[in-house]
């Protein structure tokens, strides 16, 4: 059986106890992914988003914030 990334709940913060969560998930025609911060949704392109939440250096970040996003749970989908 084959499987594929369907979505991700990706921490944002300082430690365990403070921070926020953000969902990235795929649409159902698996073309697009959208990122999902409380009741904003926006598209999820290309590779600033990916180091934006998954670990790059801090330029690519607002201004006063760190480098501090990591994926939390990852969901997965059995392939077509």
């Amino acid at each position: 059986r084959k499987y594929v990334l369907a979505g991700v709940v990706v921490h944002q913060g300082s430690t365990p106890h403070m921070g926020h969560y953000v969902a990235i998930g795929r649409s159902a025609d698996s073309r697009r992914w959208y990122r999902c911060d409380d009741e904003t949704v926006t598209p999820f392109i290309g590779p600033r988003d990916l180091q934006r939440y998954f670990g790059a250096s801090d330029a690519i970040h607002e201004p006063g914030t760190a480098n501090s996003a990591t994926a939390y749970l990852l969901f997965y989908q059995r392939a077509p």
